[in-house]
């Protein structure tokens, strides 16, 4: 058996299939609790004719008309505060099962940690925008320091969450590197389909989607290399045994996608 036939089979096919639809539908589902956190802000300072724009594919945003610069920090802080509150209760509220069926609803923590995070620099490296986190540090005062070790933090839980989850992707700490990068396509492949979405419907976007593409990949692929170096440490926080990936598996987290997909678009956009 040749090395490529060794990394790329079908058993990694499944593999990455199952990570699409689970990372789609956590990632989804995360759009949605944070523009929801942002909206529940607003109307807590009294916003009016609140409206939230959830676009799996493109920018999500929540309007509320003109705020005052005092309160700004508050509803824009809220959007990712609520988002991991959210997604950290619905992961560890199944987190015992550990079933690579419910792992859309395992990963949303993972997930929601892990963008909240990357946010939090790519805000830092926009300033003086005014991003999420960009508005808490210019009109909030809140020093920039502070907002770093807040995305390292999270980075690092979600770093964690995900890890924890490989053995359900059917990934052992006795598989290449190789393999582990390769079934890390699974999250690429949904920020390369938001590209390619955004490169035809709406190019303004274009840039913001390709650094959460290098971004999403990056990091991904830094979680595979160092798995196996960390894996006995991530062994004694949760052991849990190497998964077969079966069709029904897929079907239910490309099923998850499709149905969050459709959900957001209907009613959020």
């Amino acid at each position: 058996m040749s090395k490529i036939s060794r990394i790329f089979n079908l058993s990694t096919l499944k593999s990455i299939l199952l990570v699409l639809g689970a990372y789609t539908f956590s990632y989804c589902l995360g759009l949605t609790f944070h523009e929801t956190g942002h909206a529940i802000a607003l109307s807590i300072v009294g916003a009016s004719d609140i409206r939230i724009y959830v676009h799996p594919f493109a920018l999500s945003h929540c309007d509320g008309g003109p705020l005052i610069p005092e309160v700004m920090p508050f509803t824009v802080a809220m959007g990712p505060l609520f988002n991991i509150l959210c997604s950290s209760i619905v992961s560890l509220s199944v987190w015992y099962k550990c079933n690579p069926k419910i792992l859309p609803l395992l990963m949303c923590a993972g997930t929601t940690f892990m963008a909240e995070g990357v946010a939090t620099f790519i805000s830092l490296i926009e300033l003086p925008l005014l991003t999420d986190w960009g508005k808490v540090i210019i009109i909030g005062g809140i020093p920039s320091i502070i907002i770093g070790i807040l995305g390292i933090l999270f980075i690092t839980i979600g770093s964690i969450f995900l890890l924890l989850l490989l053995p359900l992707e059917n990934i052992s700490n006795h598989h290449s590197v190789w393999k582990l990068i390769t079934v890390s396509l699974g999250f690429s492949l949904y920020f390369i389909t938001s590209v390619i979405y955004v490169s035809i419907f709406d190019p303004s976007v274009l840039f913001n989607r390709l650094i959460a593409l290098i971004s999403a990949t990056g990091f991904t692929i830094i979680l595979m290399a160092i798995y196996k170096p960390v894996f006995p440490y991530l062994d004694r926080i949760s052991h849990s045994e190497t998964k077969t990936v079966n069709w029904l598996d897929i079907g239910i987290a490309l099923g998850a996608a499709f149905t969050i997909i459709i959900i957001d678009l209907i009613f959020f956009y």
